[in-house]
């Protein structure tokens, strides 16, 4: 028996579902294929389970020693997830706590690869399986995931049309996750492609001939602000031995550093001193 204990203000599922019956089946039956984990026993207590909230849930439940996919809910509002698992399942496996936990809140399950599967609001399932919803990862290269969202948190045209409750951020892997309409997935790939484009950078060669590194960070320092905000000296390399920079910009600000070696790099200026050393005694007068 799959004995469940429903805590207080729960509702809208039996209290008891015997493994093999009609009732648990069905629930099994709206999973995603599951890895064969699910079938493992849960080994962590029951009473601690319920006071899991829901995000933790999902969150302990993705890890490689419980299901080993990625739950990544998706659409649910901050209250939802903040919501307590409030349920004690005794001599349940995993797949059949997932299954429960899934129904007793209103969301279902659906298999977005083979490592991830989308938490999903009950209400939106049709929009997937009807095809209403695509669902699109991209891998940014050139550019980081933040100044595509701050793009499009700064931009009016592109609010009313997106949601930004449909896109996921993944900071570690630089990428993010889209659901939405296939017409709102065709604006996101113009936007991911106007700003993860490659740098129209050059890797350049500037030969020095009197300055050193540190006298070439004073002289550029010494310009003033509309050389420095266009020159980085910290992203230029020194070579000592090649008596030369070596440069990763644009081809118009390696032109204008080259321009600014010109009247920096200048030979020290040099005094000539004669001097003449004459005694003179007294009694020589």
């Amino acid at each position: 028996m799959l004995g469940v204990l429903l805590m207080p203000g729960m509702m809208g599922i039996s209290p008891v579902l015997a493994t093999g019956s009609d009732e648990l089946e069905n629930l099994l039956s709206g999973l995603p294929i599951l890895p064969e984990k699910a079938n493992e026993r849960i080994e962590t207590s029951s009473s601690n389970i319920a006071q899991w909230k829901l995000r933790i849930f999902f969150s302990t439940m993705s890890k490689p020693e419980m299901l080993g996919i990625n739950l990544l809910p998706i659409g649910l509002s901050p209250d939802v997830l903040d919501r307590p698992v409030a349920v004690e399942i005794n001599n349940s496996t995993k797949g059949e706590l997932l299954a429960l936990i899934l129904q007793i809140n209103r969301l279902a399950a659906v298999q977005f690869n083979e490592s991830t599967v989308l938490i999903i609001p009950v209400a939106d399932r049709k929009n997937f399986q009807l095809g209403k919803k695509s669902r699109k990862i991209y891998q940014l290269v050139y550019a980081p995931t933040s100044r595509v969202l701050a793009f499009i948190d700064t931009a009016p045209a592109l609010q009313n049309l997106i949601n930004r409750q449909n896109i996921f951020e993944h900071v570690e892997g630089n990428s993010i996750l889209v659901i939405d309409t296939p017409e709102n997935i065709a604006i996101m790939d113009s936007v991911v492609n106007m700003i993860d484009a490659k740098p129209n950078k050059i890797q350049a060669r500037i030969p020095i001939s009197f300055l050193d590194e540190s006298s070439f960070k004073s002289a550029i320092a010494a310009l003033g602000t509309d050389v420095t905000d266009r020159i980085d000296v910290n992203s230029i390399y020194y070579s000592t031995e090649g008596r030369s920079l070596i440069v990763y910009d644009s081809p118009e600000n390696v032109e204008f550093l080259r321009n600014v070696v010109r009247k920096i790099d200048l030979a020290p200026r040099q005094v000539l001193i004669d001097t003449a050393i004459k005694t003179w005694r007294p009694d020589r007068s």
